[in-house]
């Protein structure tokens, strides 16, 4: 596709998108939506540069395989956030249009996703509102992390455009419960834009127990470093992330021993798209820090990507450390939804 065909595939996505929005959020007002069993199909993906399957290792890490995700439920897409379950065997991600989504994965012998299954759409709920969250200003969540110290373990959630972090339990049927106010969030937060809000929520270990980081998708200024916040560990405070290029931050985890993984994309009309994976030192993370961090993986128009949102980690069977990557298609005919696995192998 040349530069001008992508600009325009671009702008109609974009338009694709906000039709689909305001097209069905505003008026849906019913207050008894259950959880929905989804049919999704799933497509492997076998190469993840295009036309190349014989090339795997892409910087640190080794591609495995993944799949293209469709369904005919008109709420199914956006995925934004995402957990695993240790030994991947369940995704459970949020949405941008105020939806859980989880599923189960099945793999082949050589430990490739190739189907999902039983997979279930629930709108989010709040514990202040008798209505689903399934709007623009209440419902748009953008990063999920999962608290394993706490019992039950806590859901975390990011939201946008009504800056805030909430939290939630799995209920007995397996459902997550309605969102209560989570962690107390720096004033700095609000003063985020408005649709550039916490992108990245990552839980992990730290100096008390845990470590708990916020990141925002960029500054208000596009060309300053991003802002991101230590919400809990022995140090609490701000710190940023060098802004290296245009790339947006969309997500962050944290590694077993403790460093940081943060996803970026590209997605306009100057640059087309991009991925990209950074890893940052455990030491370096520390209130007025500026986060520097090492590229583990970089990908362009040429390889198996779209709008990538979504980050996580799981052990396979084998015990390999396995990054999981999913894209938020913005519901638009245009854009897929992509699961991408990789193993880290550096």
């Amino acid at each position: 596709m040349n530069r001008r065909a992508f600009a325009l595939a671009i702008c109609r996505s974009i338009a694709a998108a906000g039709l689909v929005l305001f097209a069905t959020e505003p008026g849906f007002t019913a207050t008894g939506i259950k959880p929905t069993s989804l049919i999704v199909t799933a497509r492997p993906i076998t190469a993840f540069h295009i036309g190349r399957p014989e090339e795997t290792k892409f910087g640190a890490l080794e591609f495995i395989g993944g799949l293209e995700l469709e369904s005919p439920n008109r709420h199914f897409g956006a995925l934004s956030g995402l957990a695993m379950s240790p030994d991947g065997s369940r995704m459970i991600a949020v949405t941008d249009n105020g939806f859980w989504f989880q599923a189960r994965l099945d793999y082949d012998g050589a430990e490739r996703p190739i189907a999902v299954r039983d997979a279930i759409l629930t709108a989010m709920r709040d514990t202040r509102r008798k209505a689903p969250l399934i709007d623009r200003g209440n419902g748009d969540a953008e990063a999920l992390a999962i608290d394993h110290t706490t019992s039950p373990p806590q859901l975390l959630v990011a939201f946008e455009r009504r800056h805030r972090v909430m939290q939630t339990t799995i209920g007995p049927k397996g459902i997550p419960g309605r969102l209560a106010a989570g962690p107390k969030l720096p004033k700095a937060v609000s003063r985020l834009k408005s649709n550039k809000g916490l992108e990245g929520l990552a839980i992990g270990p730290g100096g008390n127990g845990r470590i708990m980081v916020a990141i925002a998708e960029r500054d208000r200024d596009a060309k300053a470093d991003v802002p991101g916040w230590i919400l809990a560990g022995a140090r609490t405070g701000p710190f940023k992330v060098a802004r290296v290029g245009r790339y947006d931050v969309t997500d962050a985890t944290f590694l077993p021993g403790g460093d940081l993984l943060v996803l970026e994309r590209l997605f306009n009309l100057r640059d087309g798209i991009g991925m990209r994976i950074r890893r940052f030192a455990k030491a370096a993370i520390k209130p007025k820090a500026l986060l520097q961090g090492t590229i583990i993986l970089e990908a362009d128009f040429s390889h198996q990507i779209d709008n990538m949102e979504g980050l996580a980690l799981h052990r396979s069977i084998n015990g390999d450390l396995i990054v999981t990557i999913v894209s938020d298609d913005n519901r638009s005919i245009l854009q897929r939804t992509l699961l991408l696995q990789f193993r880290y192998v550096e």
